[in-house]
């Protein structure tokens, strides 16, 4: 220990030249472990004149040069916190991390310690974590590494990092490439590569590469573009054109036509027009459209009207219509007003209003009340209902039972009830009641208790036991403690094992031990632990594992191997392997090599190829390239294969292609080409034209036409020619001339009389309708 101290140190010292205590930290450390930083209070740094991105808008009382509080101050201001709620005492924490001296603050951070709220403790921990690695990182981040618990001591390494990332990002940065791989990584480069994205997009963005095709990584994409584009839109629209990932490619697409249209629509249009005629175009134009209706929407409107049938087409049609609304809400009505009678403008009717009943919701209602019957029609008012409930619940009432029975008359009654829930649960409770016993009135009765749980249990409960036995009181009981386990898990678990044995018995345990581990994970698993062995427990454990393991994988792992072998064990060791190889996969590897062969050794094997496949589907593909060939590879393939296309559908393909022919090969284009021909099936289409003739093209084809031949009849025609299968062809001639003749009937008839099939042939597709 003392060597890797001494050599810690000398790493510690190079901070000064912006490579940081975190490099030295994390190379010396095992991997999941944080290394004790063992020194003396290091020497002081500069103080930054920066603000904590964790303590966001702080007033001008943390300007240096500002008067600081005394500790005397600091400590009554603790105390406070406990009389605050919810944003105000959030406000009061940065208020308090603004004011203090950072000096102060190591002697500040034991009285945090005292705190009773957990989650108050931890706002407060690292909101001065975070002011105090502005000035001193070295012994910020020792602080941190001495927090008890895995997850708070995560999360307070978290705290300094933003603090550090504020004064100097790309510093913390190349500390932060240096970390092994697993979670704290993981959160770790997310949190820089926001800071980063503040200062120097374009760097922000080839770190945020490290975090592959990630949930994390795809959260960020949208921010780096927005800023990215706001100095530079002709470098981020090249970057954003490159990204191979589909989501993230439309998101950063769609942040700097956004971004661009602000400042020049008319560019920021011509660009648009001239990406690939795929989905990418339509969203970025309708990002343009959104943000011209701000200074033009009549040349937005324009735009908008312009862009082939499409759901982004009407989601353009619909921000415009939000945007001028907003403005200028009559003749934003009279533009919808004149659109012709389709999705579009029926969507838009019910986009305005909405809009419209939070203003002036009694015109709303008679506009809403001119629509033509429908689905539309009902949500609208059902919305509006909502919105008269907030200011009068009883004009509100009085209408909606006025109402004909049906869709529109309930949606609007369960609003109602909603919203008087939260207001006033017991005269909510006597209105459902006297509604006619049915699903209306079961669901009403459900809504109430919901809200009065969380606000008033032992009333909620009273009130719950006055119920006649049924259906609605079942629903209530259920319904109760889902409310409970938000305020009181504790609470919840003990009534959830006070019900009788059963489904609906096992359905409460599930869902109170999914709650409190959100709450709190250690107590969540202690109770699930207890819980006796049954299907209640396999279930109530499977909800609990995603943050148990987020939180510390070793001891769920070490808790995987302790279950008796059987369906509970193989369910949780699969859970546990899918979640710990999205953030770690080198250790979760490392524990599925070590357990023993079985079942659930190979559930293992297959969810890390899956997780692994959500963050890094390449790697996955080269992990299952070196597992024994058999059914267990294969089955590992084609959950990377499924995971891959939808980040990277060409990519993927690839990968398919290169399998040896077989049932496995087949799945895989399969599955690949019939979501690909969904988002971008020309590009699909020109794949599988350069695949050999054989049975793996045309079952790929099949599964090609099956997606295209519903929705675009007119594209699976031009491509159906290339089936080297006779019969399977003329299969899918049928099941396109089908679909095309009900939808444009000249334009398929031109097209049967073109086939070379024989005349009987054609007389008999064309005999179709």
């Amino acid at each position: 220990m003392k060597n890797t101290s001494a050599l810690l140190m000398a790493m510690v010292a190079l901070v000064a030249f912006g490579v940081g205590v975190l490099t030295a930290r994390y190379f010396l450390a095992a991997p999941g472990e944080i290394a004790l930083v063992e020194s003396a209070t290091p020497a002081a740094q500069p103080a930054s004149t920066a603000k904590s991105r964790l303590s966001m808008a702080l007033d001008k009382s943390s300007e240096p040069g500002a008067r600081r509080w005394t500790l005397g101050e600091i400590e009554n201001a603790l105390l406070e916190l406990t009389t605050l709620g919810g944003p105000k005492r959030e406000q009061r924490i940065n208020e308090i991390a603004g004011k203090i001296d950072p000096a102060d603050i190591p002697r500040v951070l034991p009285w945090v310690d005292g705190i009773a709220s957990s989650q108050t403790r931890a706002q407060v921990r690292h909101a001065l974590l975070a002011r105090w690695a502005e000035t001193d990182v070295q012994s910020a981040l020792a602080y941190a590494e001495a927090v008890t618990g895995f997850h708070n001591r995560n999360q307070a390494v978290l705290a300094v990092l933003r603090g550090w990332a504020n004064h100097d990002a790309e510093a913390a940065a190349a500390c932060v490439r240096q970390l092994p791989a697993g979670q704290l990584r993981l959160e770790a480069t997310s949190v820089l590569v926001s800071a980063l994205a503040q200062q120097n997009p374009k760097a922000a963005f080839a770190l945020s590469e490290s975090l592959g095709n990630s949930s994390r990584r795809a959260n960020l994409v949208s921010e780096i573009f927005d800023l990215w584009a706001a100095t530079d839109p002709v470098g981020a629209a090249a970057k954003a054109t490159q990204i191979r990932n589909e989501q993230q490619r439309r998101q950063a697409l769609q942040s700097v036509a956004q971004r661009w249209a602000e400042t020049d629509p008319p560019a920021a249009l011509a660009w648009a027009r001239t990406l690939p005629e795929n989905a990418d175009k339509p969203y970025a134009v309708s990002r343009v459209v959104l943000a011209w209706a701000s200074t033009d929407p009549h040349g937005a409107a324009q735009v908008a009207l312009s862009l082939p049938a499409s759901r982004a087409r009407n989601d353009a049609i619909n921000a415009l219509v939000a945007q001028w609304g907003a403005n200028d809400l009559p003749a934003a009505l009279a533009w919808v007003q004149q659109l012709p009678e389709d999705t579009a403008r029926q969507s838009a009717m019910t986009s305005l209003g909405q809009q419209w009943a939070q203003t002036d919701p009694q015109s709303a209602l008679a506009f809403a009340q001119s629509l033509p019957a429908g689905q539309a029609r009902d949500q609208l008012l059902a919305n509006v209902a909502g919105q008269i409930a907030n200011q009068n619940p009883d004009t509100a009432l009085a209408w909606a039972q006025s109402l004909p029975a049906g869709p529109a008359r309930n949606q609007a009654l369960n609003n109602i009830v909603s919203q008087l829930a939260w207001q006033d649960p017991q005269t909510a409770a006597a209105f459902a009641l006297s509604l006619p016993a049915g699903p209306t009135r079961n669901q009403a009765v459900s809504q109430v208790v919901s809200s009065w749980a969380r606000a008033d249990p032992q009333t909620a409960a009273e009130w719950i036991n006055t119920l006649p036995e049924g259906r609605s009181k079942r629903d209530a009981l259920q319904n109760f403690a889902y409310g409970l386990a938000q305020s009181d898990p504790r609470a919840a678990a003990d009534y959830a094992l006070s019900q009788p044995a059963g489904q609906g018995r096992d359905h409460l345990i599930r869902h109170v031990a999914s709650s409190w581990a959100n709450h709190d994970l250690t107590e969540a698993v202690a109770w699930v632990q207890q819980l006796p062995e049954g299907q209640a427990k396999q279930d109530a454990l499977l909800r609990i594992s995603p943050q148990w393991i987020q939180n510390d994988p070793q001891a769920a792992a070490a808790f995987a191997q302790s279950l008796p072998a059987g369906p509970g064990q193989n369910s949780f060791v699969s859970n546990l392997a899918l979640h710990w190889a999205g953030s770690d996969p080198a250790a979760a590897v490392a524990w599925a090599n070590q357990l023993p062969e079985g079942a659930a050794s190979a559930q293992a094997l297959d969810s890390i190829a899956a997780g692994w496949a959500q963050h890094s589907p390449a790697d996955a593909a080269k992990f299952v390239a070196t597992l024994p060939a058999g059914e267990a590879q294969d089955r590992a393939a084609m959950k990377v294969i499924f995971q891959w296309t939808n980040a990277d559908p060409e990519s993927a393909a690839g990968w398919a292609a290169q399998f040896p022919d077989g049932e496995l090969r087949q799945n895989a284009l399969q599955t690949v080409v019939s979501q690909w021909a969904y988002s971008d099936p020309t590009a699909a289409a020109v794949f599988l034209q350069a695949l050999p003739a054989g049975a793996s093209r045309d079952s790929a084809f099949n599964a090609f036409f099956g997606q295209l031949s519903h929705t675009e009849p007119a594209l699976a025609a031009q491509w159906v020619g290339q089936m080297s299968d006779e019969q399977q062809r003329l299969n899918q001639i049928n099941n396109i001339a089908s679909r095309w003749l009900r939808t444009d009937r000249v334009a398929a008839e031109a097209w049967i009389n073109g086939l070379n099939l024989s005349a009987e042939a054609k007389n008999s597709l064309l005999k179709m309708k």
